[in-house]
């Protein structure tokens, strides 16, 4: 919360693949600092270098069924494809995760 409330672009990129902290939140997890960084404008469907928005990350990487819950709930487009052309289901069904394929289907 900290870093919004000083100027800091909640959408900044690292330069190595382009992700952003809603990236990281959503790989990680991190539902309480998902819905700060949504409250706070971050961009709930930026790409990062690979087209991944932060909720193929959470897919892709077995995490929170809750974390995709909100980020659907707060706009985000669960039919995009990522710079492979895989949806979110793909993703899902790659990594065994039945509780999000149950999900999406």
């Amino acid at each position: 919360k900290l870093l919004c409330h000083v100027g800091l672009d909640i959408d900044a990129t690292n330069g190595e693949d382009g992700n952003t902290a809603l990236h990281y939140a959503s790989e990680n997890g991190h539902l309480e600092v998902v819905r700060v960084l949504i409250e706070r404008g971050a961009g709930i469907d930026g790409r990062n270098k690979r087209g991944e928005t932060p909720s193929h990350l959470a897919i892709a990487n077995a995490h929170s069924l809750q974390v995709l819950q909100y980020l659907e709930e707060m706009g985000a487009d669960l039919e995009m494809t990522n710079g492979n052309e895989e949806t979110h289901l793909h993703l899902a069904a790659a990594g065994h995760n039945l509780k999000i394929v149950q999900y999406l289907v």
